[in-house]
């Protein structure tokens, strides 16, 4: 239970830290999550019920404060809305488990594919790599968990008769109590593809807006 309070917890915090700013011209001020914004403005606000979109007129809107720290103007020109929806479609959104990019739901694998093939920007494909290299880690530790608390089971049958005394009892032990020590460390290269496919989905949006 306290488990699922901490996890609910995180989800609301990281929530409300990722809070956009809508400025009116009248100087009214909004935290909101943007939706969309083209031609016309859609927002969802944390006071009220979540899941209802708000529209806006972008000639009522002085500018829009992205959590991110991009600033929008309000009023834009036809070739910045165009440019503006190509971009925000192109863009690579996190979900909860993956990624969206054009409304489509993207594993990382596949977003790592996709972000290769459509950049040249050697700071990316170097992420792109570190990633797919701490995967690789990341399943060789898991593998050896697994076969370490195999190998114990298997020695533990072998050394039962003998109350633990012979070798292959004591090499039991010593393999079941290592084998969830190096699965704690199955956190470690996790961590680490995380925040470098963090970087690919950062670094990518950032090339698509210069």
């Amino acid at each position: 239970m306290k488990i699922i309070f901490l996890f609910v917890l995180f989800l609301f915090c990281s929530t409300i830290w990722a809070q956009d700013t809508l400025i009116w011209k009248n100087g009214n001020r909004k935290l909101t999550k943007i939706v969309s914004s083209d031609s016309v403005i859609r927002y969802r606000t944390y006071l009220n019920d979540f899941s209802r979109t708000f529209v806006v007129s972008r000639s009522e809107i002085a500018s829009i404060h992205y959590h991110n720290g991009t600033i929008e103007p309000g009023e834009l020109t036809k070739y910045e809305i165009n440019r503006h929806i190509w971009i925000q479609s192109q863009s690579i959104h996190p979900l909860l488990l993956g990624y969206r990019q054009n409304n489509e739901r993207l594993f990382e694998a596949d977003m790592l594919d996709y972000v290769s093939h459509n950049t040249n920007d050697q700071h990316i494909l170097s992420e792109i790599r570190k990633t797919r290299k701490a995967k690789k880690s990341q399943r060789i530790v898991m593998w050896s968990g697994v076969g370490m608390f195999g190998m114990g089971l298997f020695l533990a049958s072998r050394g039962t008769s003998g109350g633990y005394t012979n070798d292959a009892g004591w090499a039991s032990v010593g393999f079941i109590v290592a084998s969830p020590i190096i699965e704690s460390m199955f956190i470690i290269p996790l961590t680490i593809r995380k925040v470098h496919a963090r970087h690919v989905r950062k670094l990518y949006n950032l090339q698509l807006l210069n």
